[in-house]
């Protein structure tokens, strides 16, 4: 399919430069200014997933350009109708006997004033018809209603430009990109506030258009997910059943200013038969809003969509997605150099927004917990110190039993990688190290993935500078140059002095922006780092496929050692609980410092020295592919002796409880995780150019052994790998705001019939592990006496309590709870906490005897804190 594509495609071309040559007779013969080239662009039909598949990506254009005047682009079916205009044009003077070259100029047949009014009517015209809500745009009324202002202030030779075949004179609206939102969204409640990227036509990232999307009725297709993913729900999906779609236009952001006057939006929802246009809001104050490369405009457009539901709308949903397109006018100012202006803004703006696509930060956060007086594990204090770079100084007593809490999330907005942490698979602690205080703090800042990718940054922008150095010095020593040659050498010089640019921030990256390695210009908590150490995942572009495992042993970051740090000190720590909170993942281990034998992590600290140890932790991902993470975290601690609370540190506790100052008890570091270097630095030419030289039947391979249009066609390919992302992405925006809603329903369902998560979710004897002597053990002990309550799944023995007061009415229950408390009579010595002296003054009936006695039992094993429960379950009187 690929190859008969590439054949009709090659066919095409053949015929647009058959037309051209013609067009560029007539137009020298009859003295016209104009030019005619073959191009090639993607149609706006193949910007979108919903394209018919096996249709070859891009197509033939006309590139016209005249003296003094913009570019313009035709298609190959408009060249064919203007030809055959403009012979009839060239047999009319030829019937007619007079001159072919006709002086004369548009400027002659009207004053400035009423070209100047004609303008702003049709103008004016234009934006009535869209404020009265026109639903549909045609190509004709739209240029009827512009005039090019070049048109106005510039004459040009021949007859009246006004049914001129060889330029046209009215302004035609030129398409910037599609956005594509996909609909799969529709499948849960959430609403989905996306900034969707606008794909140019040369298969480039144009901007954003900010789009919201989200369903206001009904949960139908909540139940066919259901039905797919074997819910105990048997309704079938209502065909025919109505189902309200919100869309919602906000804005357009980094447009190109070249195409940057009055843009506006068209889009089809569906089965709508008319295209929904949407105009920017008026108000010169928030329309636009233009910086020194790019244009902002607001719409802020809202419409409600009523669609039955069908098989097709359905599988619709699945795959496809709603296609908007961004459509702009010429600005002033750009006319003249179109196409050719849009590379450079777009290389001198996009450097750091290309990295902002293929990266994300993620922040690893590390809790120390000690045993505090009622016998539960509570996270100690982390003191920050202006001469610790690692984020402050955990405060440990020295003796104690230990656990560690380390916590992995996403940062927001940092970035558009689809990244999603799975789990916490590895914790190791190890390589202690004492240092002075007087000498130089240590943190977690490496810089080996950092120069492994400016390396392949690198090698793809040398390749580059050695592909246009060769293709600029061809032009230089060319003898008889056309004017298509040196816009091209012009084009290819202003290229390189971007690549200039671009080859500087590798080294030196400014301060601030998204390139990796650039230097820090924030200020961060107390408790977080302040240097981003980089992870390079070196993923394939085109499909986010890792070249090998990436686990284990080749697992990222493995080799981004520490400085002082020894792959062979580390200890092992044993994992009692993995679990996910929002969207962090988190993972509880036991630590037992005995086990590094080291006199530094036994005895106290003394005051001039810094204890350091690193924090290793294993980070399975399951976006953007199934690789593991290496994350080191640096830690310094400091260990003092227990003892009793003298009165000025009573003093000073009770003073901080009164005045309320903040503690810190975790200690955290931001990681960049890079995927892989962007498109666009590692392409050798500009799209632009290089569509030119593909539709100029120039088969000449270049050094590489490869012919432009082969070039050209690897570079559309790109329009294939930006949808798969940007679809990824959107898959993972939606889950992340299901996770903070606490509706991952389906999902969680699928993960939880695993036997081993299952195991590690339900366990009592993994749940019973995260406090030591707690009241939460006695859970563990209701699964050996049996009964009901060992099969809840409530953790905690006062919410087992609640359930059987509840349903208290039968025997079973009854016996539950006297099996409940005789548990916990049996397991009274182990706890360390203060006790209650039981009270009752109730009077009770003989059925209810035995519940009685078994309550009473148990509250001489309740903690203090839990008189509130005893006063609920009326064991003691209720208080005041």
């Amino acid at each position: 399919m690929f190859k008969q594509s590439l054949v009709k495609l090659r066919e095409e071309v053949v015929k647009a430069n058959a037309l051209v040559r013609e067009a560029n007779i007539l137009a020298q013969e009859m003295g016209k200014h104009s030019q005619f080239h073959v191009t090639l662009q993607i149609p706006a039909s193949n910007l979108s997933p919903n394209r018919r598949r096996g249709a070859f990506v891009s197509e033939p254009a006309i590139l016209v350009k005249r003296k003094s005047r913009g570019s313009q682009i035709w298609s190959l079916e408009k060249l064919e109708n203007k030809v055959i205009d403009m012979r009839d044009m060239y047999e009319e003077r030829q019937a007619a006997g007079g001159p072919m070259m006709v002086d004369g100029s548009f400027t002659s047949a009207t004053s400035d004033e009423d070209q100047q009014g004609f303008v702003d009517a049709g103008r004016d015209a234009c934006c009535n018809s869209f404020l009265d809500g026109q639903s549909s745009l045609s190509s004709s009324a739209f240029s009827s209603s512009f005039l090019d202002d070049d048109d106005v202030d510039d004459g040009d030779q021949g007859p009246p430009v006004v049914g001129d075949p060889f330029y046209e004179s009215q302004e035609n609206h030129n398409l910037i990109g599609v956005a594509n939102i996909f609909l799969e969204c529709l499948f849960h409640n959430v609403k989905l506030d996306y900034h969707v990227p606008i794909i140019s036509q040369q298969g480039e990232v144009a901007g954003k258009l900010h789009i919201e999307i989200s369903k206001l009725g009904g949960a139908v297709l909540d139940r066919y997910i259901d039905m797919a993913s074997d819910s105990d729900d048997d309704s079938p999906v209502p065909m025919g059943a109505p189902l309200l779609v919100r869309v919602c236009i906000k804005e357009a952001r980094g447009l190109p200013l070249a195409l940057s006057n009055f843009v506006f939006c068209q889009y089809s929802f569906w089965s709508e038969a008319e295209a929904c246009v949407v105009p920017p809001e008026i108000n010169p104050d928030t329309s636009q809003q233009r910086d020194e490369h790019t244009a902002n405009f607001i719409f802020n457009h809202e419409r409600h969509f009523r669609v039955p539901i069908t098989e097709e709308f359905i599988e619709h949903c699945s795959e496809g997605a709603l296609s908007i397109e961004v459509w702009g006018h010429r600005s002033s100012g750009f006319g003249k150099d179109l196409v050719m202006s849009g590379p450079a803004q777009a290389k001198a703006r996009s450097v750091a927004d290309r990295w902002s696509e293929v990266m994300r930060k993620i922040e690893l956060w590390a809790e120390i917990h000690e045993l505090n007086d009622q016998g539960e594990y509570a996270p100690v204090e982390v003191s920050p110190k202006p001469d610790v770079p690692c984020a402050g100084v955990m405060q440990l007593r020295q003796g104690m039993s230990r656990r560690v809490l380390v916590r992995v999330k996403p940062v927001a907005n940092s970035g558009t990688l689809p990244l999603i942490c799975e789990s916490i698979t590895s914790l190791a602690i190890g390589c202690v190290n004492v240092r002075a205080r007087l000498q130089k703090g240590m943190d977690s800042y490496q810089e080996e993935d950092l120069t492994v990718l400016r390396d392949h940054w690198s090698k793809a922008l040398a390749r580059r500078k050695k592909y246009l150095d060769e293709q600029i010095q061809k032009l230089i020593n060319k003898q008889d140059k056309s004017e298509a040659d040196s816009e091209r050498e012009r084009a290819l010089i202003e290229q390189w002095v971007c690549l200039t640019e671009e080859r500087n921030a590798v080294l030196v990256p400014a301060e601030g922006t998204n390139i990796p390695g650039a230097p820090a210009d924030w200020t961060p908590p107390p408790n977080l780092e302040e240097h981003t150490p980089v992870l390079f995942l070196d993923l394939n572009a085109d499909d986010m496929s890792a070249p090998n495992a990436k686990e284990g042993l080749q697992a990222v970051g493995i080799n981004s050692i520490l400085p002082k740090e020894n792959s062979s000190d580390y200890v092992q720590l044993p994992i009692i609980k993995s679990y996910t909170e929002m969207d962090n993942v988190c993972a509880f281990a036991s630590w037992d410092s005995s086990l590094h034998d080291c006199i530094h992590l036994n005895r106290a600290t003394p005051a001039q020295e810094r204890v350091y140890a690193i924090l290793k932790a294993v980070v399975r991902l399951s976006h953007p592919a199934s690789i593991e993470l290496v994350l080191r975290k640096r830690i310094c601690i400091n260990i003092y002796k227990k003892q009793g609370l003298g009165l000025s540190q009573l003093t000073s506790r009770l003073k901080n409880r009164i005045v309320g100052s903040d503690y810190l008890y975790a200690s955290g570091v931001t990681y960049e995780v890079v995927s892989n270097i962007p498109k666009g630095s590692e392409d050798l030419e500009d799209m632009e150019t290089l569509a030119q030289m593909a539709a100029s039947q120039n088969e000449v391979s270049t050094a590489d052994g490869e012919t432009y249009i082969e070039k050209y066609i690897k570079g559309v390919s790109a329009v294939e790998s930006i949808l798969t992302l940007d679809r990824l992405r959107q898959e993972v925006t939606v889950k992340e705001l299901l996770a903070n809603s606490g509706r991952l329903g389906p999902a969680l369902r699928k993960t939880t019939s695993v036997p081993n998560i299952n195991q590690a979710v339900y366990s009592p004897s993994a749940l019973g592990k995260f406090r030591a002597d707690s009241i939460q053990d006695l859970s563990q002990s209701l699964t050996e006496v049996g009964g009901r309550a060992g099969a809840s799944r409530s953790p905690s023995f006062p919410g087992e309590l609640f359930r059987l007061r509840t349903n208290s009415d039968g025997t079973e229950d009854e016996q539950s709870l006297a099996a409940l408390a005789a548990g916990a009579v049996s397991q009274q010595k182990r706890h360390s906490f203060g006790l209650v002296s039981r009270s009752t003054g109730r009077h009770c009936s003989a059925s209810h005897h035995g519940m009685i006695l078994s309550l009473t039992a148990f509250s001489e094993c309740l903690p203090i804190s839990s008189l509130f429960l005893r006063e609920r379950l009326g064991i003691v009187p209720m208080s005041s």
